[in-house]
C-alpha cells in the first residue's frame, strides 16, 4: 500500500520535478494557470507603476546608503515609482545572452513631479558601456542650471547652495583624485615599466619619483597590484617624500583631465557647466568613491525610474527620507504591515489555516490541487503549539469536510482531508463490501480491513465518543478504513472555502449525509 502510494506512483527525477511544482503551484490546468497569471501581472504592474525594492549596488553613496553586497549589511531601499510619471514598461532593457538593448520609445507614459535638488533617486545609467544598469545617486544640478563644483561645495548660477541638515559633514565634492588613487597609480605604474620616460629628471620631486618607483619596481615584481587593500597599497609609500607624492598627484591630475574624467561640473565649457533641458546632474553622496555625473555627464529625466523614500533593510537602518512616516498612510505602512503579519501568524495558528488537498473527497464540491480555508476554532480554540484545547467546541456534523492530522507511522506529507462519514452514536457495519452508516452506504466495493474492521465486531458497532469515520474518496490507506476513528484531538478543523484557484473560489457548507450510490460511483480526479 504505502509503496504504491509513496513509491510506485511517480519515480524518476523528472517526474519528483514535476511533482515539487505540482505541489506548490497546483495543478496543470488552464484555469490554474490564469489565476496564477493575474497574481504575478497584478505583482509586476504594483512594481512597474507604484513601489518597488532596490538593492544599492555600490558604496557611492555611504554613509547615507550601504552597498557591501551582503544581506545583512546593504541597504534594501523602497523607490516610488509614480511621483515623476510612468515610464514606458520593459523599456532599455537588456536582451538576454547578448549586449544588445531594448528600446522603444522615449519619454514617459505620463508626467508626475519634476525631481527636486537633493532628492536620491534611480536612475538607468546613462554610459554606453552598460546602459541597462541601475544605479542610486542624489539629484544635485535642475535643468537649465550653471552648476560648478568648488572647494567640496556645489555652486548654482555662481552661488554656493547649502547643503541640506542631514549633508552636513558628510558631503565634500572632489574635483581630484584621492590619495588612495594617487597610490595605485604609481604602484600599477611601478610594476608595469617602472621609472617614467615622461618626468623630468632635472625637477627635484621627479627625480625623488623616479628613484622611488625604481625601488617600487624591484619590490612589486610577484605581487599583484589590483589585489591590495588600501592599507597594503599604502604600506609602499612610507619612504616617499612629499614632493615626490605631488609630482605623482598632478601627474594623475593630468591623466585624468586627458582621459576625460571629472569634466561635469569641474571644466570651464559651456557644455561641461550647462545643464541642458529636460537633464539632470547627479552625484554621489561618497564622492571620493563615487563614478557619477562629473564622469558620465547629464542624466536625461526618462532615465530616471523613482525617487529613494526609505531603507527597508536592514531593521537597524531603517529611515524615512521624505517625511512619508508623518502622514496617515506612512504611518499605517510602518506600522500596519507589521501589525498584520503578527495578526497573520496568530490567525493561521489559532483560528483559520490554509492548506492544500491532495486528495478530494467523494462528493464534495472539492477537487485536487485546490487550496482551502481550515476553520480551526469550529471544535475549540487550542493551546498553540499542542493539540490541547482550551475551550469548548462544537462537534463535527455529518457530511461536511475537516482536515486531521495522521497518526503515527502513516506517512503523509500533509494532514488529511476527508467528509464526515459517522459521528459519535452512529452504526457503522460491513455488509457485502459495502460500508454501511445508520443502515445507509457510504462506501461500496470496500474490504473490511484494517484498523476499522478490528474496531467494527459482529457486523455492526457504534461510533464512541469523540471519535469519527472520515473517507477520503481514495484507496490510499489515509482514511477511517485503514486508520480507524479519528479521534476529536487529531481534527485540526473543519474547510469552510476553497480560495485558489480564483476561478474555483467558493464557500463550501455542511451538506446532506453522504449518498451510497452517489459515492460508489464517483472517481477521485486526477
Amino acid at each position: 500500500m504505502e509503496g504504491r502510494t509513496r513509491t510506485g506512483r511517480e519515480h524518476g527525477p523528472g517526474r519528483a520535478l514535476l511533482r515539487g511544482v505540482r505541489r506548490f503551484a497546483g495543478p496543470l490546468s488552464w484555469g490554474n494557470l490564469r489565476s496564477w497569471a493575474l497574481v504575478i501581472g497584478v505583482f509586476m504592474a504594483l512594481q512597474w507603476a507604484v513601489i518597488a525594492p532596490f538593492r544599492v549596488p555600490t558604496q557611492s553613496m555611504h554613509p547615507t546608503l550601504n552597498g557591501d553586497y551582503n544581506f545583512l549589511t546593504d541597504d534594501r531601499v523602497l523607490v516610488n515609482k509614480w511621483i515623476y510619471g510612468l515610464r514606458y514598461p520593459f523599456n532599455r532593457i537588456k536582451l538576454p545572452f547578448s549586449d544588445a538593448i531594448f528600446e522603444y520609445a522615449e519619454g514617459r507614459l505620463t508626467r508626475g513631479r519634476p525631481p527636486e535638488r537633493w532628492d536620491i533617486v534611480v536612475f538607468k545609467n546613462p554610459e554606453e558601456e552598460d546602459p541597462a544598469r541601475v544605479l542610486v545617486k542624489r539629484v544635485a544640478g535642475l535643468p537649465g542650471e550653471r552648476v560648478e563644483l568648488r572647494d567640496g561645495k556645489l555652486a548654482v548660477n555662481g552661488e554656493i547652495v547649502p547643503f541640506p541638515p542631514d549633508l552636513q559633514g558628510v558631503v565634500h565634492y572632489t574635483t581630484k583624485p584621492t590619495d588612495d588613487d594617487v597610490r595605485r597609480h604609481i604602484l600599477e605604474l611601478a610594476k608595469r615599466i617602472g621609472p617614467t620616460a615622461n618626468l623630468n629628471p632635472r625637477h627635484a620631486g621627479a627625480r625623488q619619483l623616479i628613484l622611488f618607483m625604481a625601488d617600487l619596481h624591484e619590490k612589486l615584481r610577484d605581487v599583484d597590484v589590483h589585489a591590495l587593500t588600501d592599507a597594503e597599497a599604502a604600506g609602499y609609500f612610507e619612504g616617499i617624500s612629499e614632493p615626490a607624492f605631488r609630482v605623482a598627484c598632478e601627474q594623475l591630475d593630468f591623466l585624468h583631465a586627458q582621459a576625460g574624467n571629472y569634466r561635469y561640473g569641474i571644466r570651464p565649457e559651456p557644455e561641461y557647466r550647462e545643464v541642458p533641458p529636460g537633464c539632470y546632474f547627479l552625484l554621489g553622496d561618497n564622492s571620493a568613491e563615487s563614478r557619477d555625473g562629473r564622469t558620465f555627464g547629464w542624466t536625461p529625466e526618462e532615465l530616471i525610474m523613482g525617487r529613494v523614500f526609505a531603507i527597508c533593510w536592514p531593521p537597524w537602518r531603517m529611515r524615512d527620507f521624505t517625511g512619508f512616516s508623518s502622514t496617515w498612510w506612512g504611518r499605517a505602512l510602518l506600522l500596519g504591515v507589521p501589525a498584520l503579519m503578527v495578526c497573520y501568524e496568530l490567525c493561521v495558528s489559532l483560528a483559520v489555516q490554509s492548506w492544500r488537498v491532495q486528495t478530494a473527497p467523494d462528493g464534495s464540491r472539492m477537487r485536487r490541487g485546490d487550496r482551502i480555508l481550515v476553520n480551526r476554532i469550529a471544535l475549540g480554540l487550542r493551546l498553540p503549539f499542542t493539540d490541547r484545547r482550551i475551550s469548548g467546541g462544537r462537534e463535527l456534523r455529518r457530511g461536511e469536510c475537516a482536515v486531521c492530522a495522521a497518526p503515527e507511522g502513516f506517512a503523509a506529507d500533509e494532514p488529511i482531508v476527508g467528509q464526515v462519514a459517522a459521528v459519535p452514536g452512529d452504526t457503522v457495519a460491513f455488509e457485502g463490501g459495502r460500508l454501511r452508516v445508520n443502515g445507509r452506504t457510504v462506501r461500496a466495493q470496500c474490504e473490511p480491513t484494517g484498523l476499522l474492521a478490528g474496531c467494527v465486531q459482529d457486523g455492526a458497532t457504534t461510533v464512541p465518543d469523540g471519535s469519527y469515520v472520515l473517507l477520503t474518496g481514495a484507496n490510499d490507506g489515509l482514511d477511517s478504513l485503514a486508520l480507524g476513528w479519528i479521534s476529536r484531538r487529531q481534527v485540526y478543523g473543519t474547510v469552510c472555502a476553497v480560495w485558489w484557484p480564483l476561478h474555483r473560489m467558493r464557500r463550501l457548507t455542511p451538506g446532506a449525509a453522504p449518498d451510497g450510490d452517489r459515492m460508489a460511483e464517483t472517481r477521485p480526479e486526477s
